[in-house]
């Protein structure tokens, strides 16, 4: 039986959930991910785990912050001028929209936190950030 290696394609499912048991993501209900080992499509520690696995194989990990999405960073709260954002897609509160920040042209979900005629203010960081991450990733096949 081959082994997963860096470089590989594989076929992976997985389930990600929080340590209060809320499942964050869970991939068994759909096709099968198709990914290159460390082209990063998921998280690198993610990924990483897959290595040296055998196909039909599973494990269980748990990731910190530093492995996962990292810590608060409140430079990433910031003000939007509401005369950009067309009145009919104007965001409520808690509503997440994908938003383009004009100084570097880059697409960027953000949580906006809140608003007024004039402004929102956004939070740009990820919301699972600054929480211990648990997964099970079965390694379907090596391609």
């Amino acid at each position: 039986m081959a082994t997963a290696e860096e470089g590989d394609t594989v076929l992976i499912h997985y389930v990600g959930w929080l340590d209060d048991q809320t499942v964050f993501c869970d991939s068994r209900n759909e096709e099968p991910i198709e990914l290159v080992i460390g082209e990063n499509y998921l998280l690198p520690a993610l990924e990483f785990a897959l290595v040296g696995m055998g196909s039909g194989e599973e494990k269980a990990l748990r990731l910190a912050p530093d492995h996962g999405y990292g810590y608060y960073m409140p430079d990433l709260v910031f003000t939007v001028n509401s005369g950009r954002i067309p009145p009919a897609s104007l965001p409520e509160i808690g509503e997440k929209k994908r938003v383009t920040i004009e100084r570097d042209d880059e697409d960027v979900e953000v949580m906006v936190m809140r608003t007024t005629e004039d402004i929102c203010v956004v939070d740009g960081n990820h919301p699972l950030v600054g929480k211990t991450l648990n997964f099970t990733v079965s390694l379907l096949e090596v391609c």
